[in-house]
């Protein structure tokens, strides 16, 4: 097939850079990309609501496209600090860096015209929703579609990052769309953006889960919401990966020393035992036994009577002496 160009009367001259950023770009950031080569005076005296106007879309868009052509280096200029703001995130696509970029919380809603246009621009977006259906094994409405495309094509995360997610949900009996898609975005808010972050951070949200349910059945909380001091707690002792073993001891010994289980001093006591090497419950349980033998043997020393009347007498001044510089500390 032999295609011509026809030129009219003017060219638009583009850089060749723009050839490395049509992968991971959007149509409107190709549509800018045009609209600024088309005149020398559009780029000179730029104005987001005038290529607002051009392109049908709103300035905050536009402010969106543009930051993604800045930071791809394809478009070089300082933005005004009256512009809207921006969140910019970086990631690992393949073997290079590509900057992931959105504006304001809104996301786009596709009709089913423009849902068949990306499946069949994208095969991987149509896979996805497909590999997303399997692993919830139901069917998607329109707008569950909506919301598995908006995180690919509006987000650009990967879809193995997607399809994580989906599995997570899932695994902790939690398969909603919404659900998913509201905690990719507190996710990529927080700029956990990549496949490497997530799997951590899913790490650790499955840890806490974990010791939270031991805590509320410890402690009798039901299901109330924990206070930002008792997270705080979960939180560490989830991170430190301490046994469950572990925890109830230094319960125990809370209950026994104060009368109550107290968070702080359960954390107290974990922290004073990691401080001193311990890693096991074994390993407390010997110390304390050991402790509690060598209370008794100390006890057992002094008050048991003594036959040899030399060892008597030295025991005798021994306690004379404490006695004496006991008082004089009370004086």
């Amino acid at each position: 097939m032999n295609l011509n160009i026809e030129y009219g009367n003017g060219v638009i001259s583009l850089p060749e850079k723009a050839l490395d950023i049509l992968q991971n770009a959007s149509a409107l950031d190709i549509k800018l990309l045009v609209y600024l080569s088309s005149d020398r005076s559009v780029r000179e005296n730029f104005s987001y609501e005038e290529a607002a106007v051009s392109l049908g879309v709103n300035p905050d868009e536009v402010a969106n496209a543009l930051k993604y052509l800045v930071e791809s280096g394809v478009v070089s200029d300082t933005l005004s600090e009256n512009s809207p703001q921006i969140t910019v995130r970086s990631k690992k696509a393949g073997d290079r860096s590509v900057t992931v970029i959105k504006a304001g919380n809104d996301i786009p809603t596709y009709t089913g015209a423009e849902i068949e246009a990306i499946f069949a621009k994208k095969s991987e977006i149509h896979g996805l929703v497909d590999e997303c259906q399997r692993i919830f094994g139901k069917m998607f409405t329109l707008m569950e579609i909506n919301r598995v495309i908006s995180l690919a094509d509006y987000y650009r995360l990967d879809n193995e990052y997607i399809a994580t997610l989906f599995q997570f949900a899932s695994k902790i009996g939690k398969p909603s769309v919404p659900y998913v898609d509201k905690m990719a975005r507190e996710l990529y808010n927080q700029g956990i953006v990549t496949l490497e972050a997530l799997e951590k951070k899913l790490k650790q949200i499955e840890d806490f889960s974990t010791v939270e349910g031991f805590v509320r059945r410890l402690f009798g909380l039901g299901e109330r919401k924990l206070t930002s001091k008792e997270t705080k707690f979960v939180e560490q002792w989830a991170q430190e990966n301490y046994p469950h073993t572990m925890i109830e001891l230094a319960y125990e010994i809370s209950v026994n020393n104060t009368g109550a289980p107290s968070m702080p001093y359960i954390n107290k006591t974990l922290t004073n035992w990691r401080e001193a090497g311990y890693r096991t419950t074994e390993e407390i349980v010997k110390s304390i036994d050991k402790y509690r033998q060598q209370k008794n043997d100390k006890k057992d020393a002094l008050e048991r009577k003594i036959d040899d009347p030399i060892e008597a007498a030295i025991l005798s001044s021994s306690r004379s002496r404490a006695q004496k510089r006991l008082k004089e500390n009370n004086n």
